[in-house]
């Protein structure tokens, strides 16, 4: 979702307007979006979350499993969503938040090839005086709130992996009649790490809330039989 952006412009995009989308295709061929702590209770609900590690920075990414194959979403790009959570970043799109180029601060973008993207229709981002309108402030807002969020994430994977909690997992799926799908490339927290911990790094993650994230992120994979359902299905069509 990184191409083709352009900054925001009040002149540029004084009669721009956004539709809403409700099958979310622009997300169709990710099967892996990443979210932020603040999302993963409600999206351990509906996908498989796992941690991602960038091979060429080292980086790693809190992430949802949205499908059991390279390019195939599961879940957005038909006529509906099989989703009832739908992960920040996708609900965001075609908005998106870069640094300035020289400053640490942020500017707002939009993926300028989206189709969702319109002339004088959908959600105008400015009123005719050339005002924010009431729409673009709210994305600016969520845009901000997901940036703050983003860095919250950071700090938690960097305590996981302080503590040498993750580890690199082979995801194997059965899908029936002797089929399955297995994938690597993945990290989980390693439980018997985790319940070998001191007693006061416990009590440290109880209180910074790091405890009911673990706790979600490791029962969500079991989301992963949700995926094999969805992968027959859709073979069966």
């Amino acid at each position: 979702m990184q191409e083709s952006i352009i900054r925001l412009n009040e002149n540029i995009h004084r009669h721009t307007g956004v539709l809403e989308s409700t099958d979310f295709k622009h997300a169709a061929n990710q099967h892996i979006i990443p979210i932020t702590v603040d999302e993963l209770v409600d999206a351990a609900t509906e996908f498989p979350i796992v941690f991602v590690k960038n091979t060429s920075t080292g980086k790693f990414t809190l992430a949802t499993i949205m499908g059991l194959k390279p390019d195939n979403n599961l879940y957005f790009g038909q006529s509906d969503t099989k989703a009832n959570y739908i992960p920040r970043v996708v609900r965001l799109f075609p908005f998106a938040l870069t640094n300035k180029q020289g400053a640490n601060e942020w500017e707002v973008c939009l993926q300028q090839s989206s189709e969702l993207l319109v002339e004088n229709a959908g959600k105008r981002l400015f009123a005719e005086s050339g005002d924010r309108s009431e729409y673009l402030k709210q994305k600016i807002n969520l845009l901000t709130h997901h940036a703050e969020q983003q860095q919250v994430t950071d700090i938690f994977i960097d305590m996981l992996l302080e503590k040498q909690l993750l580890h690199a997992q082979t995801v194997k799926v059965a899908l029936g009649n002797d089929d399955s799908v297995s994938f690597d490339g993945v990290y989980s927290v390693n439980i018997e790490v985790l319940d070998k911990l001191p007693d006061r790094d416990f009590l440290e993650m109880r209180i910074n809330g790091a405890l009911q994230i673990i706790y979600a992120h490791l029962h969500s994979l079991k989301q992963l039989n949700r995926l094999a359902h969805l992968t027959r299905q859709q073979l069966d069509t």
